[in-house]
Order: C-alpha cells, then sequence, then structure tokens
C-alpha cells in the first residue's frame, strides 16, 4: 500500500452516505454490542422512512427491504440471535466492515449492510458506478435520515462510497477493516481476495451461484385455475427481477414424474408463467431476445436438447433437456430462458448439486423429503423455500448464519 504520508487513497473516494461523512471518524468510532438501542432505533426508523418515502413503490424489492427490517422484524432477529450465544459470552462487533456490492442486484448492498450495523460494526460500502434509481432512491433516504441528530451517532458507523476499478483504493481499504465481505462473481471475488488483509480480518465471500426449481408434476397437473396462476405469478417474480442473473434465480425446472405427468403438468406450467410474466416483458431487450435462441441452438446443436419451446413472443423460452444435468454458465443468459428435465425420483437430484448450488424453489414436494434426501445424499445445497421466496433475504444466506459471521464473541467466565 503507498506510503499515508505521501498519497492519500481515500482521497479518491465518493462519498455517497453520509453528506460531508469522514472515514476518519468511522475508523475512531468504538465498537457496539450488536443488536443494542441505537442500531434497532436506526434500523427501524430507516424502514419506515424508505416505506413513506414517494417512489419507493415503484421499486418491489425496495418495499421488501422496508418490510425485512421493520421494527417487529428486527425484534425476531435480535431475539434468535441472542438465544443462540453460549453462556458467559458477551457479543460485539468485529468492527470494520468492508462491503463490496454486486451490480446486478441494487438492494443486496443494503441487507449486507444493515446487517452488519445490526451486530454493531462500522461499514464501507462500495456501490457499483453503474448509477441507478433504486441506489439513488436509498441513497437519498438515508442522507436524509443521518442528517437527524436522533441518528448522529450513526454517521460514524456507515460510509457507502463509490470509486473506479483502483486496486491501490481497494488494497487500502482491505488493510484497514476486520471484515470484508465480497459479493460478485468468481473473478471478482478471486482479485478481491487476492488482496491481504490484516492478519486478525476476514473474508466472507460469495461467488457465483445457480439456483433452481422443483416440481411434483401429478401435483401441477392437478391444480385449479386460481391455483395454477399464482404458481404462475410466484415462479415469475422468482426468475424475472433483476433479469434472471441473480444467485437464486432459478435456471433449470425439474419435473418429478412419470413421462405423462410430466407433459401434463408443463403444458399448464409454461403458459401460466408467460401470462405472468406479461409485466416484465418491456424490460427485455432485443439482444436478449437473440441470446436466448443462440443459447437454445448451441445447445441442440451439441445434442443436450430434445425440444426448444418459445411462448408466444419468446418472453419465456424453454429448452427440454435429453436428460437431467446443470445447464452450462454460458449458456444461461437470463431474461426468460429456462431448462427443463424429469426425474423418475427425488433422489435423481442429488448428482447435479454441487458447491456452486444454492437454491431450489420447491412446489408439492414435501420439506420431510427434502430433509431426507440432504441428510441421506449429503445434496450439496443452501437453501430450499416455496415458490415466491427465492429472492427473500435472509440473516441465513449461503450456507451462513450472518448475523455470527458479522459479530465476535467475548468469553467472561470469572
Amino acid at each position: 500500500m503507498p506510503d499515508a504520508g505521501t498519497h492519500d487513497p481515500f482521497a479518491a473516494l465518493q462519498v455517497l452516505v453520509p453528506q460531508g461523512g469522514d472515514i476518519t471518524a468511522l475508523r475512531t468510532a468504538p465498537d457496539w454490542e450488536p443488536f443494542n438501542a441505537p442500531v434497532l432505533a436506526f434500523v427501524g426508523a430507516f424502514s419506515r422512512l424508505l416505506m413513506k418515502t414517494q417512489g419507493a413503490r415503484a421499486f418491489p424489492e425496495i418495499i421488501s427491504l422496508a418490510h425485512w427490517m421493520r421494527p417487529k422484524a428486527l425484534q425476531d432477529l435480535a431475539a434468535r440471535y441472542h438465544a443462540t450465544r453460549p453462556e458467559n459470552t458477551l457479543p460485539m462487533s468485529r468492527g470494520i466492515a468492508l462491503h463490496f456490492a454486486p451490480g446486478n442486484v441494487d438492494t443486496i448492498f443494503l441487507y449486507s449492510a444493515l446487517l452488519a450495523i445490526l451486530t454493531g460494526n462500522r461499514n464501507i460500502v462500495r456501490v457499483s458506478s453503474r448509477v441507478s434509481p433504486q441506489i439513488e432512491l436509498l441513497v437519498g433516504v438515508l442522507n436524509t435520515l443521518l442528517q437527524d441528530p436522533a441518528h448522529a451517532a450513526l454517521r460514524a458507523r456507515l460510509m457507502i462510497v463509490r470509486y473506479p476499478h483502483d486496486e491501490t483504493i481497494t488494497a487500502a481499504l482491505s488493510d484497514i477493516c476486520d471484515l470484508r465481505v465480497i459479493w460478485g462473481g468468481d473473478t471478482t471475488v478471486r482479485e478481491i481476495r487476492s488482496l491481504p488483509l490484516s492478519p486478525r480480518a476476514r473474508d466472507v465471500s460469495f461467488p457465483n451461484r445457480w439456483s433452481l426449481a422443483a416440481l411434483d408434476a401429478a401435483h401441477v397437473a392437478a391444480l385449479d385455475a386460481d391455483a395454477l396462476t399464482k404458481l404462475g405469478v410466484d415462479f415469475a417474480n422468482d426468475a424475472y427481477w433483476f433479469g434472471q442473473m441473480a444467485c437464486s434465480s432459478p435456471r433449470l425446472a425439474l419435473w418429478l414424474g412419470d413421462a405423462d405427468q410430466t407433459a401434463a403438468a408443463a403444458a399448464r406450467f409454461w403458459p401460466a408463467v408467460r401470462a405472468a410474466a406479461e409485466r416484465f416483458a418491456p424490460e427485455i431487450a432485443p439482444v436478449n431476445f437473440v441470446n436466448k435462441l443462440v443459447s437454445q441452438h448451441i445447445a441442440a446443436i451439441e445434442g443436450d436438447l430434445t425440444e426448444i419451446r418459445h411462448l408466444s413472443d419468446n418472453v419465456v423460452s424453454v429448452g427440454q433437456m435429453t436428460r437431467a444435468q446443470a445447464p452450462d454458465d454460458d449458456l444461461c443468459v437470463g431474461e426468460g430462458l429456462f431448462w427443463e428435465a424429469r426425474l423418475e425420483k427425488l433422489s435423481d437430484i442429488a448428482p447435479l448439486l454441487d458447491i456452486r448450488s444454492q437454491t431450489i424453489i420447491s412446489h408439492g414436494i414435501d420439506g420431510a423429503d427434502w430433509q431426507a434426501l440432504v441428510r441421506d445424499t449429503g445434496a450439496r445445497i443452501d437453501r430450499i423455500v416455496p415458490f415466491g421466496q427465492a429472492l427473500q433475504f435472509g440473516h441465513i444466506w449461503d450456507g451462513m448464519d450472518l448475523l455470527t459471521e458479522f459479530s465476535r464473541l467475548v468469553a467472561i467466565e470469572v
């Protein structure tokens, strides 16, 4: 890292939050206990203000964030956190948490930062240089809140910054942090992790992941019209937000059942998805339609597909695979491109799952059957949730309890 006396690497930071923010104040602020009164008051006030902010309701992902951080939810989160800590220990923050936000999900940076604030940390968050209305709205709400004297202490505990890709700045920030939280693809994670941390600091990384759907064919084939419509809406919400590029967005649909059941279920399911996806259609650019066609044709040439289906105008595009397999990353271009296959039995899903598998959205398959699968086969999966909940963030993410990862325990045994 350059000598601090000749060059200040932090001078290039564009500080978005707080207005007039000073990294020196953040570096010298004290450690706090998790879920203390000031942080609960701040995060609860943020939730309330966000709900009332003009324009916020145009972005359902922002309303989901506000709902997730509502005061009652914070109380429940605090209770669960304190209930799990060992006796004779005092939880405290890790210190300075440095977050690198992904560019494809505009709200992740705040989920990450708010969990770290709740666990008492001081936070530096680098957001993408790509300007988005969601980020600008969130930044405005935070700055309004931090101007309130009631939350003055939080001004030294949250700094949201932008800066161009610059290894010198990233190295300088990494040198002062106690916890480095990296959201991004494998390349981003490798590049940032190549920069050293102080000896006692740690990394928490979220690299490339992929997700899928599993459906009981007989159950879907028997749904009444209202239930089928809801299933299509839930799946579209899981898949189309963020252009199907979130780590928990399903790429692959696996049917559990015989060939006739699967054909009958798919013939009902995909038109329901297409109807629900209508509201996302204007957001799909012409080049994305072309990319979907190219990906399917490549898979067909390589012998991986038996059928290609485009519903109406290719808003929903389905490639029926010759066998159940994890789709190639290069062919998963998002924007409503799905791969489809059939399983004879649930245990056949286990060989498809690997260390990169994150979320299964499940319909018609009992939770006890999923528990037995994971326990008996050691299947590598981190989340199994109902349709409609793929994008709902939780403090347990990618197999980690982030409240635990973001805090430390002081043993007091006298």
